[in-house]
């Protein structure tokens, strides 16, 4: 039995200086392995922070995205609400453009009411255009004077783009009255074989006179593109009246009114 005033601890004392020594070093070394653990754990401290801080900056960064990506969502959807507006605008802009069109060239049409050209005329120096309107008119069997002439004149020349020559310019003529505009339109029909030697409106002259209607420009060219199409399907038949263009394909056929060049290739 120990005695009561021994040690307590059963931990061998070194006896020696080198005993001491070696125990020393055994402790230093584990001090430095502790040591470098202690560093390596700094170090993953260390790499973790850093990490943290990517995370944040990488949480914040696409948080400011989402939220850009948020307000261009917005900004999108009241650009297109903006867009359908003026949509909506130019639409009924464009339909107001195009009925104001129509409108002009109804009113452009309707001021050349009382308006013929007389086609199939010599030109000769010195010609008075009322009196070969007057002998016209007396070959499709109406009787008019001078005095039911309001004014007539020649037509701007013009160069037959097929042909590459120029052709005849025909007479234009507006009457006092519509009524017998109307009178002379409708019997034109009477100057089949009629030439303007026949009428002595031209010297030894066998051109083909005809009457048309005084039609604007873009109806004229709109005649143009049906006859054209007449033309190919082999109609027989194409007329104005009152400055709209009608075709048919022959006497027992419905007769089609033609007001716009879409509807030209609906000829069928």
């Amino acid at each position: 039995m120990a005695d009561a005033g021994g040690p307590l601890s059963s931990t061998p004392v070194p006896s020696t200086d080198k005993e001491i020594k070696s125990q020393l070093s055994e402790i230093m070394e584990t001090l430095a392995l502790l040591g470098k653990q202690i560093e390596k754990i700094s170090s993953v401290e260390n790499r973790l922070s850093d990490l943290q801080k990517s995370v944040t900056y990488v949480s914040e960064y696409f948080e400011n995205f989402r939220k850009e990506i948020k307000e261009i969502q917005l900004d999108t959807v009241q650009l297109k609400a903006n867009n359908d507006r003026l949509q909506d605008q130019l639409t009924v802009t464009q339909r107001e453009l195009s009925n104001t069109q129509e409108e002009l060239h109804d009113l452009q049409q309707y001021s050349r009411r009382n308006n013929i050209e007389i086609h199939g005329i010599p030109q000769r120096n010195g010609e008075d255009t009322n009196d070969i309107v007057v002998r016209v008119a007396a070959a499709v069997g109406v009787d008019i004077t001078p005095s039911d002439i309001d004014i007539s004149h020649r037509l701007p020349s013009r160069q037959n783009q097929t042909q590459q020559r120029h052709q005849t310019p025909a007479i234009i003529v507006k009457f006092v009255r519509r009524s017998v505009r109307n009178s002379i339109y409708y019997a034109r029909k009477n100057l089949r074989g009629q030439t303007p030697n026949q009428i002595r409106v031209g010297d030894n002259n066998t051109n083909n006179i005809y009457i048309n209607e005084n039609l604007t420009p873009p109806m004229k060219r709109l005649f143009h593109q049906v006859n054209e199409r007449r033309k190919q399907l082999k109609w027989r038949f194409i007329w104005t009246s009152n400055g709209k263009i009608f075709t048919r394909k022959d006497e027992t056929s419905e007769v089609i009114s033609v007001s716009s060049a879409k509807a030209v290739n609906r000829i069928n």
